[in-house]
């Protein structure tokens, strides 16, 4: 068994005057049958029930609740009439409690309200958000997330980050938006697949870049044309040192390539 602290201080009724000699309430949740709090936070010295403010409206600052029960908080004035109608129906929330709080209302639905609220956010992202540790994540946005599909009106970064192919490489989905980087002083070759291969959509931009002094020729998968731009030459490329290049999927099996350094 251990504590949970409950600040309570100075209070007001709902006209905003102090609540002298107002009546602290700890009940159990759902229940009008007191629920004991403490003085001290070994829960060995219990407050009176009800706890009773002074002529300047104020409680003891702290009181101790014990986190293996659910409690009630009601506050009323020295007549035992509700003091302030927002802090009547509040439920401490603790291990016990929690089912409590999930399936009940707090002041005129106001769980109910969050949870439409939550179930909207929910329905708007497309997943349920984390929002404690240990909760699964559905669908993260991750930074260095690499794609297996993408969609023909997807966003992608705002740069493109670099994918280092020291070697005969051939372009996967995940290339998508990147730049694929060769700084190798040995002559490589790099392939677009056909649509057959990898599906990548029309409109699909890659960067390549060499800053290596030996020469990247681009080939042609199966099926495959790679023009460079103005071109009508359907041919490998060849991308030398210090060559900037950007491919563009014009259709099914169409490329297009244009930079400098392309020959």
């Amino acid at each position: 068994m251990s504590f949970i602290p409950f600040y309570l201080g100075q209070k007001f009724d709902d006209s905003g005057a102090l609540l002298a000699g107002g009546l602290a309430y700890f009940r159990v949740s759902g229940t009008t049958t007191p629920a004991t709090v403490y003085e001290d936070a070994a829960l060995t010295d219990p407050h009176p029930y009800p706890i009773v403010a002074d002529a300047s409206g104020r409680f003891p600052p702290v009181v101790y609740l014990d986190d293996t029960v659910s409690y009630r908080y009601d506050l009323t004035d020295s007549g035992g009439d509700l003091a302030n109608p927002l802090e009547q129906s509040l439920k401490v929330n603790n291990a016990a409690s929690t089912a409590t709080i999930n399936t009940s209302n707090i002041v005129d639905g106001a769980v109910t309200a969050v949870k439409a609220v939550a179930t909207l956010v929910t329905d708007l992202l497309g997943f349920t958000p984390a929002n404690k540790a240990g909760d699964a994540f559905t669908g993260e946005v991750r930074l260095n997330y690499t794609p297996t599909s993408i969609n023909t009106d997807a966003a992608g970064f705002r740069i493109a980050p670099t994918n280092t192919q020291d070697g005969a490489y051939t372009l996967v989905m995940g290339d998508a938006g990147k730049t694929i980087l060769h700084t190798s002083a040995t002559a490589h070759a790099w392939s677009i697949p056909p649509n057959s291969t990898v599906a990548f959509p029309a409109g699909t931009a890659i960067l390549l870049s060499n800053t290596g002094s030996g020469a990247v020729t681009i080939t042609r998968g199966a099926g495959v044309s790679l023009r460079i731009a103005g071109s009508a030459t359907d041919a490998n490329a060849t991308l030398a040192q210090h060559g900037l290049a950007t491919l563009v999927k014009a259709s099914t099996d169409s490329w297009y390539i244009a930079g400098a350094g392309v020959s």
